[in-house]
């Protein structure tokens, strides 16, 4: 069973929205959605629609991903942090895949977030900024 706050989480990616949840007493977001605030405690959560704008920090290659995924290798899999202060992993698109370490050097980048359909899921990847 899909807990109510992820089934909101998932119903809003298939309208092509990232939202998070802010703590209506201290300000901070928690991403991914969950009921308790990362920092206070606070049980008082809003929805809130994330900017989808980060900075892409580390990423790495999986050659031999598991389940689903796995005919899409390679593909680039990474950290962001958003913009709202948390750090996301996901697929990471338009980065170098055949030298990762090079790639890496060229780290902290603008990144920008996208809902895509992947397979039979709808996730959010991010790409360089323009």
């Amino acid at each position: 069973m899909v807990e109510p706050i992820a089934k909101k989480f998932y119903e809003s990616l298939e309208k092509k929205k990232l939202m998070g949840m802010k703590c209506s007493k201290c300000g901070t977001y928690t991403f991914p959605p969950k009921p308790t605030c990362n920092k206070c405690g606070n049980t008082k959560l809003d929805w809130v629609e994330m900017s989808g704008k980060g900075k892409l920090h580390v990423y790495t290659v999986l050659n031999y991903p598991g389940g689903e995924f796995q005919d899409m290798a390679p593909y680039a899999y990474g950290m962001v942090d958003l913009k709202e202060g948390i750090p996301y992993f996901t697929i990471i698109k338009g980065v170098d895949i055949k030298d990762p370490w090079g790639g890496n050097s060229k780290l902290p980048i603008d990144v920008v977030a996208s809902v895509e359909k992947v397979k039979t899921k709808t996730i959010v990847v991010f790409r360089p900024a323009k």
